[in-house]
Formats: structure tokens, sequence, C-alpha cells
């Protein structure tokens, strides 16, 4: 029993002593990265991110420009509810008493 317990530390022992040195930093940054079949892929995803992120701006600045439309139109239809025309644009406006009278 006792030889097989010092046979298992002696193991352990050898085990976790390594007789490589460990790898430098500088042999780190001169290589490149070896090339996989995952490549291809990962580029297909980082383009497909990088397109998302460009129509996700382009909505963004889209509904800024409605919100800018719909505040100016807001202001107009103060106007035109002051006695103004209603707006041609809007063919299920209902006139206003202004306009019927006419």
């Amino acid at each position: 029993m006792r030889i097989w317990i010092s046979a298992l530390i002696l193991a352990m022992a050898a085990a976790g002593c390594g007789s490589s040195a460990p790898p430098q930093n500088g042999d780190k940054e001169d290589k490149s990265p070896a090339p996989t079949v995952f490549d291809d892929t990962v580029r297909t995803i980082d383009k497909a991110k990088e397109s998302q992120a460009l129509q996700e701006n382009r909505v963004n600045d889209l509904n800024r420009q409605l919100e800018a439309q719909e505040e100016g139109g807001k202001k107009g239809d103060e106007q035109g509810a002051a006695g103004g025309a209603t707006p041609s644009s809007d063919p299920d406006a209902v006139p206003n008493a202004a306009q019927q009278s006419n």
C-alpha cells in the first residue's frame, strides 16, 4: 500500500514539474495567428455587424428627421386651427369653416 502511495506522489510531482520553458511575450507578438476554417465565417459575421450598425444609425437619423418634421407640423396645425387653410397633403382632412363657406 505504501508503494502505491509513494508511486502516486512521485507521479504527481513529476507531472507538476514541466521541462519546457514558458513562452516569451516576444514570440507571441511576432507570429500572426494561424489561419483556421472559421476565418471566413468570422469575417462574414464582422461585416454583418458593421452593416447592422450602419443600418441602425440610418434608422435613428430618419427617426430624428421625422420627429423634427412632426414638431414643425404641430406648430403648423396650431396655426391652421386658428383660421388657416387645411394642408392639401392630407386627403382625409376635414376642411375648416372658412374653406366650407367658399
